[in-house]
């Protein structure tokens, strides 16, 4: 083998496991990001607690969805077990990213009003419960309104 070829593959090998190594790194601050066909938020530490949840506009079925890890246990919003719950600045919002039903979406404007402006998130479910960051998150999205919300604009 050619040495230049095997310090190529070297360099790629280690370039490779960087970009993996960060993909799932814990983040302090809010970020955003494109999956799927919806806009994604996130923040957390993946292992330990973290927030991750996604906006589609389109999708009239589900135009939100969440994702969490709470004390190392993942948890879902749309699945059978009742997802978890998210508190904000103290006030506790049940399974707020599932907003499939008229009564369920009716309370997701007021959550994320709070939630953009929060100076304490936690999750909840099954009796555990983490606290994620709240840096950058009313920088990363927009009022509820907002044409530019793709977590607010939808027909649903």
């Amino acid at each position: 083998m050619d040495m230049d070829m095997g310090m190529n593959r070297a360099a790629f090998a280690i370039l490779l496991s960087l970009a993996c190594a960060s993909a799932t790194a814990a983040t302090n601050e809010w970020q955003t990001g494109w999956g799927q066909g919806k806009t994604e938020f996130f923040a957390g530490d993946e292992a330990k607690s973290y927030l991750n949840f996604a906006c589609d506009e389109n999708d009239e079925m589900s135009p939100v969805s969440g994702s969490a890890t709470i004390s190392g246990k993942e948890f879902y919003s749309h699945n059978d077990k009742g997802g978890f719950d998210v508190i904000v600045d103290g006030v506790e919002y049940s399974n707020p990213f599932y907003v499939e039903c008229n009564a369920c979406s009716g309370n997701f404007p007021a959550f994320w009003a709070a939630m953009r402006k929060a100076k304490t998130i936690e999750l909840k479910a099954e009796g555990l419960t983490s606290s994620i960051p709240t840096k950058g998150l009313s920088k990363l999205t927009k009022p509820y309104a907002s044409k530019e919300n793709p977590c607010g604009t939808g027909t649903w």
